[in-house]
């Protein structure tokens, strides 16, 4: 993607670009029981500490754990054409990241299927692109 890049408003706490233009999803990690959660939480989903102040980089790759197909959408702010797959996808470290998935547009999702980050554009303000995160098949 050309040009300079930053998260849309409604997802700045989850979403990092490095200075190479990857995007990074931002965990957080529990300093009482080493609990990874994503999104950012006040409090430990295991053990409800308040102690998830760290935050941690995840993994860009995981695997479909469950999807399904969006027939009607209400207030599309991403802009993707219907019909199209959303899914939860579990990365390395254990966490599930609800999201959009991309480059399925002639066949269905699989559970199991590898897939990584990428970006989603959905506007612009000035020169600079606002992006979402999405997950597409690897390969």
């Amino acid at each position: 993607m050309e040009g300079p890049l930053k998260p849309a408003g409604w997802i700045v706490e989850r979403l990092r670009i490095t200075h190479e233009g990857v995007p990074v999803l931002l965990g957080m990690e529990c300093a009482e029981c080493g609990e990874v959660m994503f999104p950012k939480s006040l409090l430990c989903y295991q053990c409800a500490s308040e102690q998830v102040t760290e935050r941690i980089f995840l993994n860009p790759k995981g695997k479909i754990w469950s999807f399904t197909i969006v027939y009607e959408s209400y207030g599309n702010v991403i802009g993707l054409n219907l019909p199209y797959p959303v899914a939860f996808v579990e990365l390395e470290e254990g966490v599930f990241v609800q999201t959009v998935l991309v480059g399925f547009e002639n066949k269905l999702p699989e559970i199991g299927l590898e897939v990584a980050i990428t970006f989603l554009p959905v506007g612009s303000v000035g020169d600079v692109k606002e992006v979402v995160y999405a997950f597409k098949p690897i390969g």
